[in-house]
């Protein structure tokens, strides 16, 4: 009887946890719906810009294709497309998901819109049972609630923000689990084993994710053999060796009979390639020979077995290093890391948190961290001095190193802010529990209404290191949500909402300004032509507007020469060098924004329409097709003037012009005598401006003009009326078709035979 009733309080117990754990990932996944009455709009579903629009284009694809993914793009790097550097997994987990809930585009956006929400809700129950394995149950829903406000966490969550990211964090989370898991010294080797499937199962879906994936896979099999070494334990590099083989025989097949050919060669280190199966080779080489040294030498201390671990590892890298194809395909990681990559530079997720290494930050620390990034350096130390219990001290040191080791990548990099989470939430709760009850502790018998003055103190504290996102993000998010939710008014989008609103509605007037192309659909075909676009707003037009470009933000990983002469285009400041460029990268239209430099051939574009001004040539090979309406910020205000400054660049953060070959005014008249040509264009907003062009009739009496606009025209960007030619006060006036633009045709007119008269 008794037998059954503790069975029953133990049930009961585990089940209250439970409810406790689902709780707080309610929580999470609320603190991430915030702002979805900006999401989720009339217009149609608003998704963050760069890489969380690409995740849509793949994702999508998968939901249209089903079971098929998108493993060469032509609509990247075009001309020519590339093999996508991103492994699938994300995107099909989004795409074949949405495919079970909904049956078009818009039910898959609604879908897609939440993934990056509930992975962020899922990896509150791995940080809960790391806290809970260290401390206890308590300290495990308090690390949950630290991890769901995270501000750089909930950023990456965000609701219409589907990023892998969550994902990363999620299955990092779960290796951490597992290191800390067989590092207790209560687990038998029995269950260390049965540990096997979960380390292969954690490797393989960490692959499969992100493209940075050797990152994460350094820190687990470290962690592992360091463990293994310090408590002398064969199992667990028994487990490591047997799964790393199986994740090895794997992964052989997926890269080389299904994958396309990595971005970086074969044994590329930023792409899944045969790289990543040596690396799982080598550490079961490592494995194995921890597990030989234990078995011959049972008796061996931690210095012989970590000089067996290290020799054995040295091994490994020589061979990798000693072979040019290896070694030359980790170049570019090492490149990344150290921002030797040509982009690190100018990325704002590679810049530092704080001033380091001669760096300077671009936002404040606060920012992506709150007053939390200043305990940061000191988030390591929560474990050694905080965990006393002997049989939990190995998982509490696998805890140091993974959040020391990560908590420096973060402070050289805002972007690992999200892989150092999962262990700075544990970190940062116990830090947070354990001071105020280290000094209730000094009484030999606190009562219980102490421990919970203790807890309310830990809470407080942290809502107060808080407090810069609660006050700025979160409560007004808050106050916003619910006045939508009640029909009533709410401010409008700010900041990166706003932004991402702007874009993605620019990006759809491109869609239905311009041809349809093929391959959106079918990565056999290819598409037509290229929008030559700032690298930033590459994924939002491979989505959005469904059109290819030649360079996104991926950078120059994935093709070199289309960045170097998209780069070259944007520089360019003569006419001709930008149709050459533009004839190389196929473009046929071309965005402008209000950050190009006005001495170029797209800043002129952009300032003057093509107009001739401050002694420069008018530009005649570009027709303004679109415009963002005048107010409708764009990307340039978060990095000039100053981040976040909405007030600049307010007046149409860009245009869309189409490269056409010009109509040719011929004009007969006086010889020797000064034509214009002059024409007036409306756009949707209202605006007018006038294009003229001006030349002298030779000897002969005639005179060549070159125009790019037709007159007639029924789009949203038009002539009012005919050209007026005029010489003198000789006046005519004549219409050009929109074909005769295209074709670069001749539109013969004489002055000075029916002519108007002056007025």
């Amino acid at each position: 009887m008794s037998s059954t009733s503790g069975d029953v309080s133990v049930g009961g117990q585990n089940l209250r946890h439970a409810f406790a754990v689902f709780g707080v990932m309610t929580f999470a996944l609320f603190i991430r719906s915030l702002g979805f009455e900006h999401v989720f709009t009339d217009e149609g579903v608003v998704f963050a810009p760069a890489d969380a629009t690409y995740h849509m284009r793949r994702a999508f694809y998968t939901f249209a294709n089903f079971p098929e993914l998108l493993l060469r793009d032509p609509y990247l790097n075009f001309p020519g497309g590339v093999n996508v550097p991103w492994p699938p997994l994300f995107d099909f987990i989004v795409g074949g998901t949405a495919r079970i809930f909904a049956e078009d585009q818009a039910g898959f956006e609604r879908v897609a819109a939440w993934a990056s929400s509930v992975f962020g809700a899922l990896t509150v129950v791995p940080i809960y049972f790391i806290a809970r394995q260290v401390s206890s149950h308590g300290v495990g829903l308090f690390a949950g609630f630290l991890f769901s406000l995270f501000p750089m966490c909930v950023k990456y969550g965000r609701v219409g923000n589907p990023d892998h990211h969550t994902a990363v964090a999620l299955v990092g989370a779960c290796m951490l689990l597992l290191c800390t898991y067989v590092a207790r010294r209560d687990v038998d080797d029995r269950r260390i084993m049965l540990m096997t499937p979960f380390m292969f199962f954690a490797r393989l879906s960490m692959f499969l994710i992100w493209h940075g994936n050797l990152l994460y896979i350094m820190f687990f099999e470290a962690a592992l053999l360091l463990t293994a070494a310090a408590t002398r334990r064969s199992s667990i590099t028994r487990a490591q060796a047997l799964s790393g083989i199986f994740t090895a025989v794997v992964l052989s097949p997926i890269v080389e009979e299904y994958l396309p050919v990595p971005i970086g060669g074969s044994y590329s280190s930023i792409s899944l390639s045969r790289l990543h199966i040596l690396v799982m080779v080598g550490t079961s080489f490592v494995a194995f020979a921890h597990w030989g040294l234990n078995r011959w030498r049972p008796e061996s201390g931690f210095v012989l077995r970590l000089f067996a671990i290290g020799g054995a590892s040295l091994v490994f890298v020589a061979l990798l290093a000693a072979v040019p194809a290896t070694r030359e395909g980790l170049i570019p990681a090492l490149q990344f890391l150290t921002l030797r990559d040509g982009a690190g530079a100018g990325t704002i997720e590679q810049f530092p948190l704080f001033a380091i290494f001669g760096r300077d930050p671009v936002y404040s620390p606060e920012q992506p961290w709150a007053y939390f990034a200043y305990l940061i350096p000191a988030a390591p130390l929560a474990f050694p001095f905080f965990v006393r219990d002997p049989e939990r001290r190995a998982s509490a040191w696998v805890l140091t190193g993974w959040t020391a080791g990560f908590a420096l990548l973060a402070m050289m990099q805002r972007r690992y802010g999200n892989d150092f989470a999962p262990g700075a939430a544990v970190a940062f709760a116990i830090l947070l529990v354990g001071v105020p009850r280290a000094i209730i502790a000094r009484q030999a018998d606190p009562p219980r209404l102490a421990l919970h003055a203790a807890s309310l103190t830990s809470f407080t504290i942290a809502l107060l290191l808080f407090s810069p996102a609660l006050r700025n993000y979160e409560i007004p998010r808050i106050q916003s949500g619910f006045a939508a939710l009640r029909g009533k008014d709410y401010p409008p989008p700010k900041g990166i909402d706003l932004i991402s609103k702007n874009v993605a509605h620019f990006a759809r007037k491109i869609r239905s300004a311009t041809p349809d192309t093929e391959g959106f659909f079918n990565q056999r075909r290819n598409p037509e032509y290229a929008v030559i676009a700032h690298a930033n707003l590459g994924h939002l037009l491979h989505y959005h507007a469904r059109r290819a470009t030649a360079t996104d933000p991926m950078w120059s990983y994935i093709g070199p020469k289309n960045w170097a002469l998209s780069r070259a285009f944007f520089s360019a400041t003569d006419e001709a060098q930008s149709l050459k460029l533009a004839n190389h990268l196929k473009g046929r239209y071309l965005v402008t924004g209000n950050t190009d430099p006005k001495e170029t051939v797209s800043g002129r574009l952009h300032q003057f329409d093509g107009r001739p001004v401050s002694g420069s040539k008018r530009l005649e090979r570009f027709r303004l097709l679109a415009e963002s309406a005048p107010g409708r910020v764009g990307l340039g205000v978060l990095y000039e003037p100053k981040p976040g400054d909405e007030s600049a660049n307010s007046v149409n953060a860009y245009k869309l012009f189409e490269i056409v070959q010009g109509a040719v005014i011929e004009v007969i008249a006086e010889p020797n005598s000064r034509v214009t040509a002059a024409v007036t264009i409306e756009s949707p907003s209202g605006r007018h401006f006038n294009y003229s062009a001006n030349a002298t009739t030779n000897d002969s009496g005639i005179a060549r003009m070159r125009v790019p606009y037709s007159t007639g025209s029924t789009s949203p960007v038009h002539a009012t009326g005919p050209y007026r030619i005029s010489s003198g006060f000789q006046i005519a006036r004549v219409d050009v078709d929109d074909a005769e633009v295209r074709n670069g045709s001749t539109v013969p007119i004489t002055l000075g035979v029916g002519f108007e008269s002056f007025q």
